[in-house]
């Protein structure tokens, strides 16, 4: 499932909690003000990873092998 576009009508980034990379080199941040998981791909542009039931994260972590939040 891939994550929704956000535009600049979407929430800023508020007390990020922790970041990560994944192999792609793409940078997840931990929104925790805004119970989300934010990707910054290489090739620009931001995304909103959905994950059910998110609540406050404070820390992630990216497989080496496959996609992961």
């Amino acid at each position: 499932m891939a994550g929704r576009p956000v535009g600049a009508r979407c929430r800023r980034i508020g007390g990020g909690g922790s970041l990560s990379s994944d192999p792609a080199g793409a940078l997840y941040i931990a929104d925790f003000n805004n119970d989300r998981v934010v990707k910054l791909p290489v090739r620009g542009g931001r995304r909103t990873v959905p994950v059910a039931g998110l609540r406050a994260p404070a820390g992630l972590a990216i497989p080496s092998e496959h996609a992961g939040y």
